[in-house]
């Protein structure tokens, strides 16, 4: 039992000291497939086993077909009725086995229910071994040995069931057999295609009730197609009553009078769309050598009968039985009827596909406005941060019908809300552009649609050197702030290492950083600003690893974080902070020379990305959570509190010459670690 829990694919045979109806029922529950008592013979053996071995592959096959999004279930059976002799039946059924290989159908099977008069075994040069007649004494307790036996494997990868060699055994094929044989073919094989000949037996009877698709072969001519009307009023006489019947036209040419649209109207049954065409020439070599497959035959058949094999599989099964009218006149209309239907219903829905593509023609120029603006707005802003001509710059950034239709608007001195904070609003500005949307087509028109407005702020590059150096200044003026200068870019770890962090102002780790270094080595103005959830900064240049890493995250900021991109990386080398996260965000770019890349090891001052452009923006860094794009402290966090995560980086940054951060008097909140 545990065995059947761990592999349940898996077919077991349980061979028993002593056979007793309670070992049996305990053995099947258990999930064996056989139970055999000792002494085993070989045969008893061998069947149990391919018996096991068939189960299980069919579970497998099944398994894989579900996990592929197919169907799963039985074989589906085709069955091949001929409308009288000589119209083609014998070929149609070989070659839509073999065009059904072709296809990459991995289990075909083909069985020749024509007892009597059957050319399979002829069509593809098969030496005559087993037949359905050898399958008969088994029918009732047949097994995959047996079905094995009897079939025989063509060299094209069909598997066929012959008739009997001689007639006079059809007889012995009853309905009963021949149902056991094709359920057993059927459980076995994805495709079955019975060639029913043209003569009805007990075994093509049952053919065709078990079809999922009759197809009744025959010619463009009268004879023919009386013959389809006289075999479906036969089938209605006695009752067969196959789920779907479609007739397969064989022989077809534009020189002959019959042709398939007349026969749609004759017969009372659907003709497929896929005719064969009369090439006899063609087909002749094939027949009498027994190799259909040649160049010739594949040109002649075996192209129209994929064709057939993608119609008739259109056809899916119903789940309610539904009487010959209703099915001939559904099947009819699906693939004959109503083409007038079709041009007249094209006909009425043509003004409201006509109006949607409009209307979507119209979100198209919506967002195209919407995106020229933006662009505009931003290229104003560039101009506006280096004393260029704002108006022009927009303008000239927008498409030709784009611009006469535009107004650009600057403000200085404040941020595009309207407002800006006392100590930097002359140093803000703000490019505001309005574009009006166009109707349909730009410049056609003179009405046009309510009007897409973009801003983009920018700093005044003229009037921030002075507003920075003032703000520097009462920086350092700020009791609550270490002393902000960088140190130069031969600081080593080397010449920190003997500050501890409890000298450093009580590092909540109470241990020396060792081998770590400034994060700022190479850059230049670093400022400090407030502790929150890490530590702010501003300033310009490079940022670099403070110790020996991988590089975890590289990803654009999502909202919460002002600014560009969010990197995040594990301290790897020895040190007392092994193993931690930390991250660098907001108005910081990676670093491009070369690229920088998830999973990457970095070593201790190497460049990992650049202060932002947009000065005064500034950055945050400090312990983050493993592989997240959120700081530590996250989950404890308020809006302003200075956390102790933030003041415990704030304390490693100072250890290793960096400036400290920014308490502004604030009590510690939160816990660390």
């Amino acid at each position: 039992r545990e065995l059947t829990v761990a592999h349940p694919d898996i077919g077991l045979v349980l061979v028993v000291a002593e056979d007793s109806p309670e070992l049996l029922r305990s053995g099947m529950q258990a999930g064996a497939r056989d139970v055999i008592a000792a002494p085993v013979g070989l045969e008893q053996l061998e069947m149990s086993v391919l018996a096991a071995a068939s189960w299980t592959h069919a579970l497998r096959r099944r398994a894989e077909r579900d996990a592929g999004g197919e169907l799963i279930g039985l074989g589906r059976i085709v069955t091949v009725v001929g409308a009288k002799g000589g119209v083609g039946t014998t070929t149609a059924a070989v070659h839509l086995a073999l065009a059904a290989r072709e296809l990459g159908e991995p289990g075909v099977c083909l069985v020749d229910y024509d007892l009597q008069a059957g050319d399979v075994r002829a069509f593809l040069d098969m030496p005559y071994r087993r037949s359905a007649a050898d399958l008969v004494p088994v029918a009732n307790e047949m097994t995959t040995r047996h079905l094995t036996e009897a079939l025989y494997a063509h060299s094209s990868g069909v598997r066929v069931l012959l008739g009997p060699q001689e007639g006079e055994h059809a007889e012995t094929v009853t309905a009963a057999a021949a149902r056991n044989i094709l359920t057993a073919i059927r459980t076995r094989e994805d495709l079955t295609i019975v060639d029913a000949g043209s003569t009805l037996s007990e075994a093509s009877a049952i053919a065709v009730e078990m079809a999922d698709t009759v197809l009744i072969v025959s010619t463009p001519d009268v004879v023919s197609l009386r013959g389809v009307v006289r075999v479906c009023s036969l089938w209605d006489r006695l009752k067969i009553e196959p789920p779907e019947v479609a007739v397969l036209l064989n022989r077809t040419s534009r020189k002959l009078e019959v042709q398939p649209d007349l026969a749609r109207r004759v017969v009372p049954v659907p003709v497929l769309q896929t005719t064969v065409p009369a090439d006899f020439f063609a087909l002749e070599s094939a027949v009498n050598t027994g190799i259909p497959a040649a160049h010739a035959a594949s040109d002649a058949m075996l192209q129209p009968m994929a064709a057939v094999l993608g119609e008739i599989s259109a056809l899916g099964a119903r789940g309610e039985p539904e009487s010959r009218g209703e099915r001939a006149r559904s099947i009819v209309a699906r693939f004959a009827g109503e083409s007038g239907q079709a041009t007249i219903e094209f006909a009425g829905l043509l003004p409201l596909a006509l109006l949607v593509l409009i209307l979507l023609w119209q979100i198209v120029l919506v967002g195209a406005t919407f995106v020229f603006s933006g662009h505009a707005a931003r290229a104003g802003a560039r101009a506006l941060a280096v004393g260029d001509p704002v108006q022009s710059a927009a303008l000239n950034d927008l498409p030709g019908w784009w611009q006469p239709n535009a107004t650009v608007d600057q403000l200085s001195g404040q941020t595009c809300s309207g407002s800006a904070s006392a100590s930097l609003s002359t140093i803000d500005g703000c490019v505001k552009v309005k574009v009006d949307t166009p109707l349909l087509v730009p410049g056609l028109l003179d009405h046009v649609l309510p009007a897409i407005e973009s801003d983009s702020g920018t700093v005044l590059e003229e009037a921030a050197l002075p507003s920075e150096q003032q703000w520097v200044l009462g920086t350092a003026a700020n009791a609550a702030c270490s002393a902000s200068t960088t140190p130069p870019a031969s600081a080593t770890t080397t010449a920190a290492a003997g500050i501890g962090s409890a000298a450093a102002g009580g590092s909540l780790t109470g241990v020396s950083p060792g081998p770590y270094v400034s994060p700022f080595l190479h850059a230049t103005s670093v400022q400090p600003q407030r502790i929150d959830q890490g530590v702010d900064y501003d300033g310009t240049g490079p940022i670099n690893a403070i110790g020996d890493a991988t590089i975890t995250l590289i990803t654009p900021a999502r909202p919460g974080w002002p600014g560009n991109f969010f990197i995040e990386y594990q301290l790897t080398g020895p040190g007392p902070d092994q193993g931690k996260f930390v991250y660098v965000a907001e108005d910081i770019t990676p670093w491009q020379n070369p690229p920088l890349h998830a999973g990457e090891h970095v070593q201790a001052g190497q460049p990992i990305a650049t202060f932002g452009p947009n000065l005064g923006d500034g950055i945050e860094t400090g312990w983050g959570l493993p592989n997240a794009e959120a700081a530590y402290a996250d989950s404890q966090y308020h809006e302003g509190e200075r956390t102790a995560a933030g003041q415990d980086f704030s304390n490693l940054m100072q250890s290793v010459g960096a400036p400290a951060g920014c308490a502004e008097g604030r009590p510690i909140v939160g816990h660390y670690p």
